[in-house]
């Protein structure tokens, strides 16, 4: 609920035996280490892509740092999910059209470090976000769109990320301001086209 926090332990495997979702209207700390991942994953006898839902950020604040997410219908998404931290995280076994992070509105983001091994989804959107890092992620992707999506964004970095998989576009945004777009490596289907 509002106000409250759900902390989840390092080394901790959260199950989920059918397509449910985790909602987080409070704060989710789910601070993992190097030697002690968390999991996201499906409960399920035999796991499959899509045995469950995904996890919604409905509040500033939250931390998921050094997890596994895998056989998701989807990755992580966030609505005024200001000054959430998503860093060293896996994300892979998921449906084709699966996107990795998905946030709206949500300023102040740390999305670094995180590896997306992903069909046909977009790896990372983040819109109308001021001020957030993207910075240090692999992308693995044939999506049919970008493989990082920053629209309406402004002040934010989006530096050395790897985007493989040949996605149409590797890096697209419109009504960019003052953002530091450096040291991207793209492997892409076509040339990218920015509109900053």
């Amino acid at each position: 609920p509002a106000g409250d926090t759900l902390f989840i332990e390092k080394g901790t495997t959260v199950k989920f035996i059918d397509n449910y979702n985790l909602t987080v209207n409070g704060v989710l700390i789910a601070d993992g280490d190097s030697l002690e991942r968390i999991e996201f994953t499906s409960g399920k006898t035999v796991n499959r892509a899509g045995d469950w839902g995904s996890i919604i950020l409905n509040a500033p604040g939250s931390v998921i740092r050094y997890a596994n997410y895998k056989y998701s219908t989807n990755g992580i998404y966030g609505n005024y999910a200001n000054r959430t931290i998503i860093e060293h995280c896996n994300f892979s076994n998921m449906v084709t059209a699966a996107n990795g992070v998905v946030f709206n509105s949500s300023r102040d983001l740390r999305i670094n470090h995180n590896d997306f091994q992903l069909l046909q989804g977009i790896g990372i959107s983040a819109s109308y976000s001021r001020t957030s890092q993207v910075n240090f992620n692999k992308i693995s992707t044939a999506s049919t769109s970008a493989a990082i999506s920053c629209d309406y964004t402004d002040s934010s970095q989006i530096n050395y990320n790897d985007i493989k998989g040949r996605p149409e576009m590797g890096i697209s945004g419109v009504y960019m301001h003052n953002n530091e777009i450096i040291g991207n490596n793209l492997s892409i289907a076509e040339l990218v086209t920015y509109n900053i």
